[in-house]
């Protein structure tokens, strides 16, 4: 007889964060875990701070609380476990974050589940694991696990406006600054195809969907037979976002069906357009490569949301506007500038750390919009400003303008989006500039 705890989960919101154009979905991989508990009989309430934040003072009628966050979110996560815990309610604690750094998390709450959480949940809540910190398992079989249930996110619409799937986990490439490939492993690991249909089905006109991997098209072949089955079975949402390597552009198959189902817009991390860049974040792929894409993924009029990173050992203060003007003349759709950011768990990190040029650790900052380390050829001041100008020059009025005299109506709405965001980043960032004054250039 299994012994029913009323669970709470809370997805954390970062004081920095601000919606993306296409809107955030809540995080699967936690809901996923809330929907397991359910399944096995527990009282179950998610808390995504992003959709309602109640207020927590009036909570005391759990017996757990769960939270998973990342980085930029774990200050927050730190915050809500302290006042649960001094309650006297259990925490449990997980994530990206918190997996790399489990004594740290340990100050906060009760225990920490290291890595993938669906094979120990149920056990550390029933009392059967009482181990501070508790190794998740990465299972190869991700087909028996259920789908994660929106209708257990307070505050959602019954038909929400936006949806995310995971159909797979797992990363085959090393870039040197992303967690994603020491989390989730080098190994993909997929859902079954006919179980993300089924799951797709119960929304009805699904209005934006996210597919949330780190490379949706890494494994060709079950892409297209993903993608095939959602056109046979009329799953057609009227935006859709996936995160993808620029391979994605060899293969017609996977563009031509991509351009039939939906409005695609893909999230490439092309990273820089500098060689030796490139090959400081152990990207595989040339500046050359990266125009190919662009054109060939545009010539099925998809659009690209394209990633830049500024702050690579190669980097000097002529980066900025490089990377404006090729964002420019290749008509990369919605440009994203991020600063190099050494996350927890990363090659970056411990290199970085070795070299004694991190000067920053207040996890907050590392949302990839703040200078926390020093880099070679420029001051953190300049990278901070650098970042906030190639916002202001590719996102102007005038580029705004000029999009609606060609006609490119969801382009111009797009960039002014994109110019609002910057205004608040600014805004937000006025201390932090401040602070970055005092931080010289390291030689």
């Amino acid at each position: 007889m299994i012994d029913m705890k009323n669970i709470l989960f809370i997805s954390p919101k970062s004081e920095y964060y601000h919606p993306s154009l296409l809107g955030p979905p809540p995080l699967s991989g936690l809901l996923l875990l809330a929907t397991i508990l359910r399944d096995k009989g527990h009282y179950v309430r998610f808390i995504d701070e992003i959709i309602k934040t109640p207020d927590y003072n009036n909570i005391d009628d759990v017996d757990f609380v769960l939270i998973s966050s990342m980085g930029s979110t774990v200050k927050r996560a730190y915050f809500l476990s302290k006042l649960f815990k001094n309650k006297g309610i259990k925490v449990v604690l997980g994530g990206i974050h918190v997996s790399f750094l489990p004594n740290e998390a340990l100050n906060f709450c009760n225990q920490v589940v290291v890595g993938e959480a669906e094979e120990v949940i149920a056990d550390v809540v029933e009392g059967k694991i009482k181990s501070k910190i508790v190794q998740g398992v990465r299972s190869d079989d991700l087909g028996k696990y259920p789908m994660p249930d929106y209708s257990l996110v307070e505050g959602i619409k019954k038909n929400p406006d936006v949806i995310g799937v995971t159909t797979s986990r797992g990363c085959p490439f090393e870039c040197k600054f992303c967690s994603l490939s020491p989390f989730f492993g080098r190994k993909l690991r997929s859902v079954p195809t006919d179980k993300i249909i089924n799951y797709l089905l119960q929304f009805k006109g699904i209005k934006k969907l996210h597919f949330h991997e780190a490379n949706f098209t890494v494994d060709k072949k079950r892409a297209i037979e993903l993608l095939k089955k959602m056109k046979e079975n009329e799953i057609f949402p009227k935006k859709a976002l996936s995160l993808q390597s620029i391979d994605v552009a060899s293969n017609d198959k996977i563009l031509k069906l991509m351009s039939e189902i939906s409005d695609f817009y893909l999230l490439i991390g092309f990273e820089s357009i500098n060689q030796a860049a490139l090959d400081f974040y152990n990207k595989k792929q040339t500046p050359e490569m990266i125009r190919k894409s662009i054109k060939k993924i545009h010539d099925y009029d998809i659009k690209i949301m394209g990633n830049f990173v500024f702050g690579s050992d190669t980097d000097d203060k002529s980066i900025f506007q490089k990377i404006v003007d090729f964002c420019s003349y290749s008509e990369i759709d919605i440009p994203g500038f991020d600063c190099l950011t050494p996350f927890i768990g990363t090659s970056l990190r411990k290199e970085l750390e070795a070299q004694n040029r991190i000067f920053c650790n207040d996890w907050d900052f590392y949302d990839m919009q703040h200078a926390v380390f020093y880099p070679k050829k420029m001051s953190p001041l300049d990278l901070q400003e650098g970042l906030i100008s190639a916002y202001e020059k590719f996102y102007s009025t005038r580029n705004i303008i000029y999009d609606l005299m060609r006609l490119k109506i969801s382009q111009s709405v797009s960039t002014f989006y994109m110019k609002n965001y910057y205004k608040i980043l600014i805004e937000k960032n006025d201390s932090y500039l401040d602070y970055l004054q005092g931080i010289p250039t390291r030689s």
